[in-house]
């Protein structure tokens, strides 16, 4: 009688392992699983000024999280001594007017027309301060093509 019931925890913990390293834990009926975000960009490089367009995925994020969604912009830039300077910055995932819906994905247009490095992210806050992040996508903003050999490009002569 022992030994079965020593097997029964056993797989019972087994069990309970796997759904920890699943990301998922059962509470009653809700299942909680970390969030899947994507964002794609559609350049990683460009001349300014260009039209450079966001999209995103937010899957398994409930209706309300979502309306908290941003995405996060992170720009260093060339100021005018020539030394670098940084800046943050933010905007809605979604419109305020949204449907519950439309919630789950997002396309924005942006127009670069300062020359620097662009990072995004898409932003999840959730409760007690903690919050859910997309891999970042890198954009560069070019002034010029001869500004090429400053990001390794050795293939094309300056212009």
């Amino acid at each position: 009688m022992r030994h079965d019931a020593a097997v029964s925890l056993l797989r019972a913990a087994v069990a309970c392992g796997a759904m920890l390293a699943s990301g998922s834990v059962i509470w009653g009926e809700a299942t909680h699983r970390k969030p899947s975000l994507k964002l794609k960009v559609s350049t990683h490089n460009g001349f300014v000024p260009f039209t450079l367009t966001l999209s995103g995925e937010v899957i398994g994020v409930a209706a309300a999280e979502s309306r908290l969604c941003y995405v996060s912009v992170e720009r260093t830039i060339t100021g005018p001594d020539g030394r670098p300077l940084d800046a943050t910055d933010q905007f809605p995932c979604f419109a305020a007017s949204s449907s519950d819906t439309e919630l789950h994905s997002f396309k924005k247009e942006l127009m670069l027309d300062e020359p620097g490095t662009y990072r995004y992210r898409i932003v999840i806050p959730r409760e007690k301060g903690k919050r859910f992040y997309s891999v970042s996508q890198e954009v560069r903003a070019i002034a010029e093509p001869g500004s090429l050999r400053s990001l390794g490009d050795r293939s094309r002569p300056d212009g």
